[in-house]
């Protein structure tokens, strides 16, 4: 497992320009929280958006490639590759995420839980950033980010779109959804880890 998350930082999953435009959204968000900390549900989109862009990664398609031959033909498992591509892929959306919740943390001198504890915003960076790694395990970074756009930017999807759900309290919340989107990302993760475990990643070279 070790080797397969230190092979991960080496061969980067996440390309170098999201890793700036994640530096740059905590910045612009850190100086909107601090300036209007209730204003962190719109610092947050930006963040949102990276991260579903940055977790939908793909494998098959670099794998395909021979990005990862060394990594398949070493004594890393398959389901420990898997689970070092997906936490590589989440960590950078994860990690910003947490140093906005920090900063606004900060602002509000910790007098309430903000939108960046919300159970909504939780979902929306983990549940949500799963099926997006999940789904793209099956296809390309662009095709799944396409996708994510699409999702949206159409009027009245309403909570089809992850962004609907930051800095929704878990109060305001029903059962169903919250604990629908959570199985829905355990469903989807499950599938692609046997997707990557049980499939064939033939070379491209090769077909």
């Amino acid at each position: 497992m070790l080797f397969a998350f230190r092979y991960f930082r080496v061969v980067r999953v996440v390309p170098t320009v999201f890793m700036g435009g994640f530096v740059l959204a905590i910045i612009l968000a850190a100086i909107q929280v601090t300036t209007d900390p209730s204003a962190a549900v719109f610092a947050l989109n930006p963040v949102l958006k990276l991260h579903l862009f940055a977790s939908s990664s793909g494998f098959r398609l670099p794998a395909r490639r021979g990005y990862y031959d060394l990594l398949l033909t070493s004594s890393a498992t398959r389901w420990q590759v898997a689970v070092a591509h997906c936490g590589a892929s989440l960590m950078p959306g994860l990690v910003s995420w947490l140093c906005v919740a920090l900063v606004e943390l900060t602002a509000t001198h910790g007098a309430h839980a903000g939108a960046a504890q919300a159970a909504g915003t939780c979902m929306a960076f983990v549940a949500w950033a799963l099926i997006a790694w999940a789904v793209a395990v099956f296809s390309s970074r662009t095709t799944a980010t396409i996708a994510w756009l699409v999702l949206m930017s159409i009027p009245g999807v309403g909570r089809l779109s992850p962004l609907a759900w930051l800095g929704v309290n878990a109060s305001a919340m029903e059962p169903l959804p919250l604990f629908g989107i959570y199985a829905l990302a355990a469903a989807a993760f499950v599938t692609a880890l046997l997707a990557v475990c049980r499939g064939s990643t033939p070379l491209e070279g090769s077909q």
